[in-house]
């Protein structure tokens, strides 16, 4: 086991994951500022395909939609 590895079995998310701080994490994401993140501002923020932006925005939108609200984000976050 490495010190990131250490650091993340460890680290107590309730103090770290405060509202406040996954809500600036969900700010810096909603590039407009439309309270969603989009399937653009997910791939600008993470470099990753098309498809795999896709996964993620199914398992992560509880609605059903193809954007991430923030109880959706925070739900993720603190899973």
């Amino acid at each position: 086991i490495d010190y990131t590895e250490f650091l993340a079995a460890t680290i107590d998310q309730e103090r770290v994951l405060t509202d406040d701080v996954l809500r600036k994490a969900f700010v810096a994401l909603d590039h407009n500022g439309d309270g969603k993140i989009s399937r653009r501002e997910l791939r600008s923020a993470i470099p990753v395909s098309p498809h795999a932006v896709g996964r993620i925005m199914k398992e992560v939108s509880r609605r059903g939609s193809r954007t991430i609200e923030f109880d959706d984000f925070k739900a993720m976050m603190t899973r």
